[in-house]
């Protein structure tokens, strides 16, 4: 209920309680007349105490009046009126206790495979060369070269194939390894052909410098080496008689960790 309908319905029960005391009050008036003139015609030596008898009379029922005027009066309480807009937010209050550690998670799910490891640095040369020399050369394309580097105390592990053959029967092809530009045997071959004249890839084969045309038994060489950055390039030379041509020339090489 607004405020102006709550003064109007102020005033009309105000009205209502005025109006109905002053009706009782007239009847208490009419009453008291009635009773003192019926006193007045009866008569007699008792008339003092009838009297005051009929004060009392009109008393008790002036108060009865009055306490059902102020009942009356009382104003019955309203319907509640809608609640009033929300107060500003409060200051922030201090940051509490840090709360005991949650439970580890579910492990995520594994990674896909990697596409392989990147261990040996890897060089080719595919041109097909010849030589008449007879210690470890380069060929009119050097190489492949492959540069690596070593760590203190480390390892250099070697691999390389390549199509090999003589021109004459017998001869044989030598395949070396250099080390910063010189072989590090310039006698022993890392591996070499087998004579034949027809061109067939050959591999290292494990403690020997005659290599293996047979791949399953091919075997690298591991050998120490000093700290530091190196180039490691396949040299060739021919034993006996005749020209050795070599192709598809292959070299990996990998630092082991020291």
């Amino acid at each position: 209920m607004d405020a102006a309908k709550r003064a109007q319905w102020d005033a009309w029960h105000r009205m209502k309680v005025g109006a109905r005391q002053t009706l009782i009050m007239g009847l208490v008036a009419v009453l008291g007349a009635v009773a003192l003139a019926q006193l007045s015609l009866a008569g007699g030596t008792s008339e003092s105490g009838k009297v005051a008898d009929l004060q009392r009379q009109v008393t008790k029922l002036k108060a009865q009046v009055g306490d059902d005027a102020r009942t009356a009066g009382k104003r019955r309480r309203g319907p509640a009126g809608p609640p009033g807009p929300a107060g500003a937010t409060g200051p922030t209050g201090p940051m509490g206790a840090t709360g005991a550690p949650g439970t580890p998670g579910t492990p995520g799910t594994p990674g896909a495979p990697g596409t392989g490891l990147d261990l040996f640095d890897y060089a080719e040369v595919t041109t097909e060369e010849s030589t008449t020399s007879t210690s470890f050369t380069d060929l009119a394309t050097a190489g492949p070269a492959v540069t690596t580097t070593v760590p203190q105390n480390g390892l250099v592990s070697v691999f390389a194939q390549a199509d090999i053959k003589a021109d004459t029967g017998g001869t044989l092809c030598q395949i070396g390894l250099a080390e910063d530009g010189t072989n590090i045997d310039a006698t022993n071959a890392l591996f070499a052909s087998n004579g034949n004249t027809a061109y067939q890839t050959f591999y290292p084969f494990p403690g020997t410098s005659t290599g293996i045309a047979n791949r399953l038994f091919a075997d690298g060489r591991t050998i120490p080496a000093p700290a530091g950055t190196h180039t490691y390039k396949l040299t060739y030379r021919k034993s006996g008689a005749g020209i050795c041509s070599f192709k598809n020339r292959k070299l990996w090489v990998a630092p082991l960790g020291g």
